[in-house]
């Protein structure tokens, strides 16, 4: 993941135009990094914890910076 994230970083560089979709893509990295910390936190506290890709569950509009989740297209978990 760290090593996307600095492609993606050097892409923008490279450009030297960060686009909003670049912007979400960055954010997501964020996203994605919080969750292993939180479920790592919450494994060594005992708790059973299985991850799940949001990104195989919510599908969201395709407005960059201002997306929103499309609650007719949300799928069940894999596994769940």
């Amino acid at each position: 993941m760290m090593d996307e994230l600095r492609d993606l970083a050097r892409s923008i560089s490279i450009l030297g135009e960060l686009t909003d979709r670049s912007l979400d893509t960055f954010a997501s990295f964020g996203e994605k990094l919080s969750t292993l910390i939180l479920s790592a936190l919450f494994r060594k506290e005992g708790m059973e914890v299985v991850l799940v890709n949001a990104q195989e569950v919510v599908i969201t509009s395709d407005d960059f910076t201002r997306a929103v989740p499309c609650s007719k297209r949300l799928r069940r978990a894999p596994g769940g």
